[in-house]
């Protein structure tokens, strides 16, 4: 989602040129400043509770199958949200000992 989105979330910087002293502090502003603008939110419809629960099913299951991994997901069918999305086992392993 992130990286989907980056450019709506990333925001652009600010710039300004300035004369400093020679102790570091500004004296005068030279040029036209730029205004940084803040990235926009992205709300997404993933549901924690239901998140949680299709995980935990999908890794207590996956033996009852033999399989080696998994992945899971929870679709609102009016709507089409996804509010969940699983995949076992998952990024971080540490947490995922069985």
């Amino acid at each position: 989602m992130e990286l989907g989105d980056q450019g709506v979330l990333a925001g652009t910087p600010g710039m300004r040129r300035v004369i400093k002293d020679r102790m570091g502090h500004i004296v005068e502003d030279v040029d036209e400043q730029v205004v940084p603008h803040n990235g926009d939110d992205v709300e997404l419809s993933i549901d924690s509770k239901i998140q949680y629960i299709a995980y935990t099913n999908l890794k207590s299951r996956r033996g009852e199958f033999k399989a080696k991994a998994g992945a899971a997901i929870v679709i609102e069918r009016k709507t089409g949200e996804v509010l969940a999305l699983v995949n076992y086992p998952t990024y971080n392993r540490t947490t995922d000992r069985a």
